[in-house]
């Protein structure tokens, strides 16, 4: 995957520390707190983070852990994401490069030895350290099987949402997209996906419960190989949704591409004292466009899925 020249050609930009989770207790009017112990067969039942966990269609991780080893230096910086089959005895990522917008790219530390998988990670944290989020994926997916994972969390221990205002959030998009390694089988069979990410949230309708639309912008896709830009793909529309304030979190909701070639879902947490920022996943599922972007890939109608993370703040 990404070795020394596309890292190069995507640009080294450093990541804050990760500031550690802690707290306990409970706020059912403001949002809760962060809990650290997973449970392995529902990481969701941990409060202040969501995984896009579904076994039935391959997303599968229910940890997944940053590390900047105390240095400032990220090229020593991992991940450890537990639950992916065929990736790693230890579950290590690697630090191996960076994507124009800052994010941290990722590979299994135990690629190409006997019985493993290549998978490819994508995980950023905000400057303040209040939210993180990251994907992880592998070009071996064919569009019905394959194992990857997503996971947004906040780090500090409890949030007090307002019950009025209406304010924007701006920030950055970052994740993979997986191409039907069947239909499609080049390689690397995954690409690297960027972005301008925007939510605006109106905190006292309806009736204070709160109402979310967002926006992903600007999307542009990287060869996992190479570094090299091949594309520019259309905006995704995050549908309403409302603030669920017994745990500062944001509900399921859909999520689509305005050229109609993918949709999905997307949910999100609240991080920071008062809910100045947001993180949030999204799953999309569909095809590349009829008419195929130059380099994106070399035939329409492919199967896609793609994985991504917005982080954005007021």
């Amino acid at each position: 995957m990404i070795q020394t020249t596309a890292v190069k050609a995507l640009g080294v930009l450093s990541i804050s520390a990760l500031v550690a989770c802690g707290g306990s207790g409970s706020n059912p009017v403001t949002g809760g707190t962060v809990d650290t112990v997973v449970d392995p067969t529902n990481p969701n039942t941990v409060a202040g983070q969501k995984f896009a966990f579904d076994q039935t269609i391959g997303l599968v991780a229910n940890s997944m852990t940053y590390d900047d080893q105390g240095t400032a230096d990220t090229s020593d910086d991992t991940l450890n994401i537990n639950n992916i089959p065929f990736d790693t005895e230890t579950g290590f990522y690697n630090r191996v490069g960076t994507l124009p917008n800052g994010w941290g790219l990722y590979e299994n530390d135990e690629r190409g030895q006997a019985g493993r998988l290549d998978y490819t990670a994508v995980f950023h944290q905000s400057a303040t350290g209040n939210v993180e989020g990251g994907v992880a994926a592998s070009p071996n997916w064919t569009g019905s099987s394959g194992n990857a994972g997503a996971v947004v969390r906040r780090t500090n221990a409890s949030v007090s949402l307002p019950i009025n205002g209406i304010i924007q959030y701006n920030g950055t998009y970052g994740g993979i997209r997986e191409l039907d390694n069947d239909a499609n089988p080049t390689d690397p069979g995954i690409e690297l996906v960027t972005g301008n990410a925007e939510i605006r949230i109106d905190f006292d309708d309806f009736d204070i419960q709160g109402d979310i639309v967002g926006f992903i912008s600007g999307r542009q896709v990287y060869n996992a190989d190479t570094g090299a830009l091949v594309g520019t793909l259309s905006d995704v529309s995050l549908a309403e949704s409302f603030i669920d304030r017994t745990d500062a979190t944001i509900d399921e909701s859909t999520a689509s591409a305005l050229d109609g070639t993918l949709s999905g879902t997307w949910e999100g947490v609240f991080g920071g004292a008062n809910g100045e920022e947001v993180a949030a996943y999204l799953i999309l599922n569909g095809t590349t466009p009829s008419t195929p972007v130059v380099g994106l890939p070399p035939i329409p109608g492919v199967a896609v899925r793609e994985l991504g993370v917005l982080l954005v703040a007021q």
